[in-house]
C-alpha cells in the first residue's frame, strides 16, 4: 500500500500524498477542508433529472460558494455528479469538487459522465457511492454486489482518467472490502457517534494503510430534547468533531467533509417540502446528538433562505438577515487557522 501510496503522489498534481506513519492525501498541500452539498430550493426535492440538478448546483452555488470560501472550504462533496458549468461556480472560489459518480450505472453512462468533466481542474477526484454498506447502493444490493458494482467501475474510471477513485463507506470497513476494492485510493467514512468522532482514525489505521477522510461527519440544529432550534448545541458538535480531525494531524486522515452546507426541506418524507420539519431517518439515529432523532432538515451550516446580507464574516451575530448558523463560524475558525 504504501507503494501504491507513493504512485498516487506522482500522478496527481492538485492532490499531494505525503508518506508518514501511512500515506495521507491533501489538496495542494492542505487536508481537505470540505463541506458536503447538495443544494435543494425550498419547495422542491432532489432531483434525480440532471438538468434541474446542474441548475441547482449553478443558482445556489454562486450564492453558497463565497461563503464557503471565507470559511477556508477547499472542497465540496457531490451525492451526484454534476456539469462542468457547475463545477466551474465552486472552483471560481478556489474550491475543488469531489464527483460523485454512480457505481451502478451502465458503462456506457458511466463513461459520459467522467468524459464530460475530465478536463476540468475544478474536479479534485471521483467518488463511488455513499455509505454503501448501509443503503445497497439505493438499489438494495448485497454487500457483495456493491462491492463488485464499484470494483467494475473504479476499474473502468481508472482507464479514463488519472485522478484519484474514493469510496464512502458507513463506519470503518474491513481489511477484506478494502482489499477487494484496490483502485480505490482512498476510503471515506460517514461517522456519526454523536459529540466525537471517538478514535475513528486509529480504527481505520488497523484496517488499511490507504489514506482516509471523514465523509461526513456533524450535527444537526433541532433539539429535541427541547423541542427547538439549538444552534449552540450543533456549534459544540462540529467544533469538537473537528478539532479531533485537526488533533489526530493527518497522519493517516486527508481531513473532512462536515456535512452539511445548507438546510434541505425535503429529507424528513413526512413532512412537506414547503416547511422545515424535525425527524426523519437514517442510520445511527440513536447515536445522534444531543437527542438521538435524526433531524435530517437542519444540519445545515447555513439555513435554506440563503440570506446572506446582514452577515458578518467573522463572527456569530444572530440576525434576521443572516442565514449562517454558529456552527459555520465555529468551522471558519477552525478551516483558516489550522495547520
Amino acid at each position: 500500500e504504501a507503494e501504491a501510496a507513493a504512485q498516487i503522489c506522482g500522478e496527481f498534481s492538485q492532490c499531494c500524498c505525503v508518506q508518514t506513519d501511512g500515506p495521507v492525501m491533501t489538496l495542494g498541500g492542505q487536508p481537505l477542508r470540505g463541506v458536503c452539498y447538495g443544494p435543494v430550493p425550498i419547495g422542491s426535492g432532489f432531483h434525480s433529472d440532471e438538468a434541474a440538478r446542474n441548475g441547482h448546483f449553478v443558482t445556489l452555488g454562486a450564492l453558497d460558494a463565497p461563503w464557503m470560501a471565507k470559511a477556508g472550504v477547499n472542497v465540496i462533496r457531490t451525492y451526484a455528479h454534476i456539469s462542468s458549468a457547475a463545477v466551474d461556480v465552486f472552483a471560481a472560489h478556489g474550491i475543488k469538487t469531489m464527483m460523485a459518480v454512480n457505481p451502478t450505472a451502465s458503462a456506457a453512462e458511466i463513461t459520459r459522465v467522467v468524459n464530460a468533466v475530465k478536463g476540468n481542474d475544478g474536479v479534485l477526484a471521483w467518488s463511488l457511492g455513499n455509505e454503501w454498506n448501509y443503503n445497497g447502493l439505493y438499489r438494495g444490493y448485497s454487500h457483495a454486489q456493491c462491492v463488485a458494482a464499484i470494483a467494475s467501475a473504479s476499474a473502468l474510471i481508472r482507464s479514463l482518467d488519472a485522478r484519484p477513485i474514493v469510496t464512502v463507506y458507513g463506519e470503518v470497513p474491513s481489511a477484506a472490502t478494502v482489499a477487494a476494492l484496490p483502485d480505490v485510493d482512498a476510503w471515506g467514512l460517514n461517522v456519526y457517534r454523536g459529540e466525537s468522532l471517538y478514535n475513528i482514525h486509529a480504527q481505520f489505521a488497523q484496517v488499511s494503510g490507504k489514506p482516509m477522510f471523514i465523509g461526513e461527519y456533524g450535527a444537526d440544529s433541532w433539539n429535541g430534547n427541547t423541542n427547538q432550534e439549538d444552534h449552540g448545541v450543533q456549534a459544540h458538535a462540529v467544533e469538537k468533531m473537528t478539532q479531533e480531525i485537526v488533533a489526530a494531524g493527518y497522519a493517516n486522515c486527508a481531513g473532512g467533509f462536515v456535512f452539511e452546507f445548507a438546510d434541505e426541506w425535503w429529507k424528513d418524507g413526512a413532512g412537506s417540502v414547503h416547511e422545515q420539519n424535525s425527524g426523519g431517518n437514517a442510520p445511527g439515529c440513536a447515536n445522534y446528538y444531543p437527542d438521538g432523532q435524526c433531524n435530517e432538515e437542519y444540519f445545515g451550516l447555513a439555513d435554506a433562505h440563503r440570506n446572506y446580507a446582514g452577515c458578518n464574516e467573522e463572527a456569530y451575530v444572530p440576525a434576521a438577515q443572516c442565514s449562517l448558523k454558529e456552527a459555520y463560524y465555529a468551522l471558519r475558525a477552525l478551516y483558516l487557522n489550522a495547520p
